[in-house]
Formats: structure tokens, C-alpha cells, sequence
């Protein structure tokens, strides 16, 4: 196998781009998004490959004659089981551990509020998005209010569907940047008093740390861009809106979520609506 000697080269640079280091028997490996998870050291801190080496077109050659010489999609899948086999990235930081643990679809989940949305005669309503933080599945309810009771009724709607969450991310309603008055005043915490009943843990995200519900954010622009293209200058009643966001909720939990292909003949990809299903 490779050893760090074989890196000095002018290639230095993109090597460092993935913060690496070197193991006990002297293979250089990165550590992975899924650092955290409880899975095999190889998968969480896979080798280094360098690029046009004969030694390893040896090892991908051997790889895919083991796999019965399965397609480029299966064998870069079973290399990167244990290898870094493509161009070095920059490296980023591995995801928390409630991002990547064995879970139940909606069992961690995200909360967040995207609007106002104006309906038919002048009356204003607001998205509740509930985002599974593992398998990033979505679910959208449509609230006339900002109020913790009707929130509560939102999250029982989403318990009742989807099965009850034991985390549940939010920001902490003071750094709702761009939204009304009424959002930021949102009370959280007596939110979070109230689900503790039912044995949810509520985790709010550090005002000085946005990012961290980068998850979700995600999700509500492609929900905005959704939305935009549909309705465009139409205006909705409330039964009507409600309808637009089960289609659009089902959309977007049929986006792949894996590598996806342009060959006809590989597999299919993961999408969130296939766990929703399963």
C-alpha cells in the first residue's frame, strides 16, 4: 500500500486540502463525514489513493474482477468502503453524531418555519418544515399562526404521521434573521417544556453558530424555489396551499440522496421517500 513517502511530490498541496494523517502501520487516510459514526475504522477514516499510480489500477482492477466485473458506479462504491478513490476535495468537518447514527426516518428531526404566504382575501399562513436529520425527508404543515399552541398542534399532526421524534433541533427564536416580529418571538422554551412530557429532547442551535441548521435551511430554499415556480402570482385559499405542499413534500422527498448516474444500468438511488415507504 501507499505510504506518505510516495506523496512528495507537487502534489503536496491537494493532499493537505484533506486534512490527513498517518496511521500506526504508515498509510495515510482522512477522516470522513461519518467520523462519529459507530462503524468500521477503515469507512470512517478511509486511505488515501493518489492519482495515476499503476499500483492502484491494480487495486481497482482487482476490486472489480472480485465484484465479477460489476459496473463503475458498484466497484467506486465498494472501493470507497475503505479508500479516498477519487480527486482530493477540500476536506470538510465530519457530521455530528445525530446526523449519521442508526435511526428511525423522522426519529432526530429539525424544525423551522418558512413565510409569510399569502393566501386568498388578504389572509397570511406559514410553513412548518419537520426535516429528518438522517435521511433528510421532509414533512411540510401549514399553521395561520405563530403561536406555541398552534405549533403544538403542528407537531401533533407531524407525531401522529410520522411517529414521535426523540431530538428535536431548532434554532432558539431570537436569530430568525429576515422573518417578523411574531417568528422571533416564537417561545421555545415553553415549547420545549411542553414535549418534554412526551419524552423528546429539545436541543437548540447556538445563536453564534447558524450553520448548524444547514440541514433544514437547505431544504426550506429548495421548498421557496418549489414554490415560485409554481404558484408565481397565483393566491391560494388555505385547503388549496395545504395541498401544494403534500406535492411539493413529495417532491422533494424524491430527490436522490446518493451518487446518481447517467447510465441506464445502474442501480437506482436512495431517495428519503424510499425509507417513508419501506
Amino acid at each position: 500500500m501507499k505510504r506518505k513517502e510516495n506523496f512528495l511530490t507537487s502534489d503536496d498541496e491537494r493532499i493537505n486540502a484533506c486534512a490527513p494523517f498517518m496511521d500506526d502501520q504508515g498509510l495515510i487516510r482522512t477522516k470522513s463525514k461519518l467520523l462519529y459514526r459507530e462503524d468500521n475504522f477503515n469507512f470512517r477514516c478511509p486511505i488515501i489513493l493518489p492519482n495515476n499510480d499503476y499500483l492502484v489500477h491494480l487495486l481497482i482492477r482487482e476490486k472489480h474482477i472480485e465484484l465479477n466485473h460489476a459496473g463503475e458506479v458498484i466497484t467506486m462504491n465498494a472501493l470507497r468502503e475503505k479508500h479516498q478513490a477519487k480527486q482530493v476535495s477540500a476536506h470538510t468537518a465530519p457530521l455530528p453524531l445525530d446526523r449519521v447514527r442508526d435511526a428511525l426516518i423522522f426519529e432526530v428531526i429539525g424544525v423551522d418555519f418558512a413565510g409569510p404566504i399569502y393566501l386568498k382575501g388578504g389572509q397570511k399562513a406559514w410553513i412548518c418544515l419537520f426535516t429528518c436529520a438522517v435521511y433528510t425527508a421532509v414533512h411540510l404543515e401549514l399553521v395561520s399562526s405563530l403561536n406555541v399552541a398552534t405549533f403544538l398542534m403542528a407537531l401533533q399532526r407531524h407525531i401522529s404521521r410520522r411517529g414521535r421524534p426523540s431530538v428535536i433541533y431548532s434554532d432558539n427564536g431570537t436569530n430568525f434573521v429576515g422573518l417578523n416580529n411574531q417568528l422571533r418571538a416564537l417561545d421555545y422554551e415553553k415549547i420545549a417544556k411542553t414535549v418534554a412530557i412526551q419524552q423528546i429532547e429539545w436541543k437548540f442551535n447556538p445563536p453564534s453558530a447558524p450553520w448548524w441548521g444547514g440541514f433544514w435551511e437547505r431544504l426550506i430554499s429548495v421548498l421557496k424555489r418549489l414554490l415560485r415556480r409554481t404558484l408565481k402570482k397565483t393566491y391560494l385559499r388555505f385547503e388549496e396551499m395545504m395541498t401544494t405542499l403534500t406535492d411539493c413534500e413529495a417532491v422533494i422527498n424524491s430527490r436522490p440522496i446518493t451518487f446518481l448516474s447517467d447510465s441506464q444500468e445502474d442501480i437506482m438511488p436512495l431517495t428519503p421517500s424510499m425509507f417513508l415507504h419501506e
